[in-house]
């Protein structure tokens, strides 16, 4: 109307415009996605001066990383991993002789597989990551199924301080540090190991029979006194190793209501005290043991041995359950009580509440221990019977051996629980046997098996009468006598 016309530019037909607008909308997204997306480096890296550390940002650039190695005799601060926000894999800082804290890595969430903190002889503080909420945030196959927290050989670590917000660890592993005093600094630590055992054939292939060793290892720490930083712990997936602590006075801080794996407490000197195990009512799954010097994987065992000043097993009146291994790994050893070599025990009715099948029950080497006459003992001697049952095929052993009084040898204990042995005088007639064998008494028998000396079961027999053997191979045998007043073995010899 004004008699003015309007030139609009063709939306096919690039100009300034367009330009300076798309640019304008690429820079948008840019930041967009910068605010929204972390940076990720596509390898692992290791920083091995301090100047590489300094220049991490400006080098690298990165906010997610693989995996990060810290490791340098001249790096004595982390600040230059301030952006980092996220690992992978591990974090493995360590061999450092001059680095004091890990203030640097206070933005660090996530360490999606281990955290490995050792040998750094002047770190006194794990201040820094206080953001890390789980080790591992995931499994390497995308489940919390292994990795663990491992803070060894700091000789000048005090306490844990800075690890204030760490609520899940699948393992923690506490070894060699000089001076730390207490676990202070897991005191937000909720729950340790998942208890399940991973699916991935990875676990099976390249860890062999430890591939479900998960729970707590804290051991070799001279200046620890209690267990203070775990009391927020109310179970634990895998086992429980605390050995050769020795200025550990107690247990305390350790109240967990069930143990995926064993309980072993192993050559801590000072230690007095594991009451504050009353709340522990199951124990199952795994443990390292059993001569101490070497290892092996056990299920659901009870190891206490070598505690010098150790006189009883209060704490321990509310467990009921030892659970026997798996199916599938009935040929390794399980459902077993070690108390071995705690010279000043002179009480174990600690163990009596337990109720579930026994495997194994070893008592040795208790210089004070003069009575083992508790429920528990005496159940299970009455399960194995006389004879103790001492061949492998058996799957139960009871050995009681060099304590005191009472306690001081097997038959002595056995007498003492069962009374009398009314197959005392059951003799096998001829020995050896050429093809038919009696027993001088069929009265109190109810049954007789007879096993090769490698455990393959030949033949029962129900009473009464001779038995004959005619079938069987020239060689040694066993007769399993089974009676309602007890069992035993008795060996023939067949020609």
């Amino acid at each position: 109307m004004l008699g003015l016309s309007f030139s609009y530019p063709s939306l096919c037909a690039p100009t300034k415009l367009h330009f300076l607008l798309s640019m304008t909308i690429l820079f948008l997204a840019i930041e967009h996605a910068k605010a929204n997306f972390e940076q990720a480096c596509a390898v692992g890296i290791r920083l091995s001066t301090q100047e590489q550390v300094d220049n991490f940002w400006n080098g690298w650039g990165c906010e997610v990383v693989p995996g990060l190695v810290v490791e340098g005799p001249d790096i004595t601060n982390l600040f230059g991993l301030c952006k980092l926000k996220a690992i992978n894999i591990s974090l493995i800082i360590q061999n450092n002789p001059q680095l004091h804290t890990l203030e640097g890595l206070d933005n660090l969430r996530r360490v999606g597989w281990e955290v490995i903190i050792c040998n750094n002889s002047s770190l006194t503080s794990l201040e820094g990551l206080t953001s890390l909420e789980s080790v591992p945030t995931r499994g390497r196959f995308g489940y919390r199924d292994s990795g663990k927290l491992t803070i060894c050989d700091n000789p000048v670590l005090r306490d844990l301080r800075g690890l204030d917000s760490l609520r899940y660890a699948h393992g923690l592993e506490i070894l060699n540090n000089d001076n730390l005093q207490t676990l202070h600094g897991l005191d937000a630590l909720q729950k340790i190991g998942t208890g399940k055992i991973p699916s991935s054939a990875f676990y099976r292939r390249h860890l062999g029979s430890l591939w479900d060793l998960t729970g707590v290892n804290v051991s070799g720490n001279p200046s620890l006194i209690s267990m203070e930083g775990l009391q927020s712990v109310d179970s634990i997936g895998g086992s429980i190793l605390i050995a050769e602590n020795p200025n550990l006075h107690s247990l305390e801080g350790l109240e967990i209501q069930s143990l995926g794996g064993g309980l072993s407490l192993v050559n801590n000197d000072e230690l007095v005290d594991i009451s504050a195990l009353h709340t522990l009512r199951v124990v199952g799954g795994t443990i390292l043991g059993p001569d101490f010097s070497h290892l092996y994987l056990l299920y659901g065992a009870i190891i206490i041995a070598e505690n010098e000043k150790l006189s009883n097993l209060t704490g321990l009146d509310s467990l009921r359950q030892i659970q026997l291994p798996r199916p599938e790994h009935q040929r390794e050893i399980g459902g077993d009580i070690y108390i071995v070599d705690n010279p000043n025990l002179v009480d174990i009715h600690g163990i009596a509440g337990i109720s579930s099948e026994l495997r194994g029950m070893f008592i040795r080497g208790n210089d004070n221990l003069s009575n083992c006459q508790i429920e528990t003992v005496c159940r299970f001697a009455k399960k194995v019977g006389r004879d103790h049952m001492g061949y492998p095929w058996d799957k139960f052993h009871l050995y009681i051996d060099d304590n005191t009084g009472d306690c001081f040898s097997l038959p002595v204990a056995f007498d003492l629980c069962v009374g009398s042995d009314p197959l005392s005088d059951l003799v096998i007639y001829p020995n050896p046997v050429s093809s038919i064998f009696d027993l001088n008494d069929w009265a109190l028998v109810d049954k007789i098996v007879i096993y090769s000396l490698d455990g393959e079961r030949m033949t029962i027999r129900e009473p009464r009468g001779p038995v004959d053997i005619s079938h069987l191979r020239s060689g040694m045998y066993i007769v399993a006598v089974h009676s309602t007043e007890g069992f035993r073995n008795i060996k023939i010899l067949k020609q």
